[in-house]
């Protein structure tokens, strides 16, 4: 009998997707991190079959003297950049052949905060580290802080600030990188919380009254649109636009 087209055993295993924190998309492959069984493992999908994670062959880690676990993942450019707590490094290389390195990007000792503040604002990404907010520019291999004209507000001694609940979003049509730096309350923002946004084309940064985005940020057909997380009895989301 004809049975058909004769079964290719696959060069890789076709492995689930692990669980993951943080996600991306990079060369065309899924790309993530962020396992709690291996914290520093980055994994991305196989080029002939995307839906697929094969577990010994697609991953890689970042390993760091400090012990530190990878707190955020971007692409940028033909690069994608693994974010600890207090370093950035930066992969180069095609990851669909297997082919590419592991560098530490910068001198400095600094890192991201929140993957969710980590946003690609006219070729640079700009994210929230434990020292302010930082543009990585990958043309002068340099990180540089942005916030300093709003420090003192973001000193976390003074305002308590969950860093690692903060949000950000890059409004492009009113050249703004906004973010919402919350002051958290049982799994909610109180009203201690602050929204910043700065204006990229005047170089200027502005402090917003009344904005909760704790519950994420998004943009649709040039509006913005954030849900808030509040207390009020019971923890409560309402989304805005």
């Amino acid at each position: 009998a004809n049975l058909g087209i004769e079964f290719i055993q696959p060069i890789k295993e076709h492995g689930l997707p692990p669980k993951l924190k943080y996600i991306t998309v990079h060369q065309g492959l899924l790309v993530g991190t962020g396992n709690r069984q291996s914290p520093n493992t980055t994994y991305y999908s196989d080029i002939d079959s995307p839906e697929y994670f094969p577990a010994g062959d697609n991953a890689f880690d970042v390993e760091t003297l400090d012990g530190s676990v990878n707190t955020g993942i971007a692409p940028l450019g033909n690069s994608l950049f693994v974010f600890k707590k207090r370093s950035v490094h930066q992969i180069v290389g095609n990851l669909a052949d297997d082919v590419f390195r592991v560098d530490l990007f910068g001198n400095a000792r600094i890192g991201c905060d929140a993957h969710a503040t980590i946003q690609e604002v006219n070729g640079f990404l700009m994210f929230l580290s434990e020292n302010g907010i930082y543009a990585l520019n990958q043309n002068e291999q340099s990180l540089e802080e942005v916030s300093e004209p709003i420090s003192p507000l973001l000193e976390i001694s003074n305002t308590q600030f969950t860093n690692k609940k903060a949000v950000a979003i890059n409004w492009i049509n009113r050249d703004k990188y906004v973010i919402f730096m919350p002051v958290e309350s049982n799994d909610a923002a109180s009203s201690s919380s602050l929204t910043f946004a700065y204006d990229y084309d005047r170089q200027a940064w502005l402090k917003w009254d009344n904005i909760n985005m704790m519950g994420g940020a998004a943009l649709f057909q040039n509006r913005l649109h954030k849900t808030e997380r509040r207390l009020s009895g019971l923890v409560r989301e309402y989304t805005y636009r």
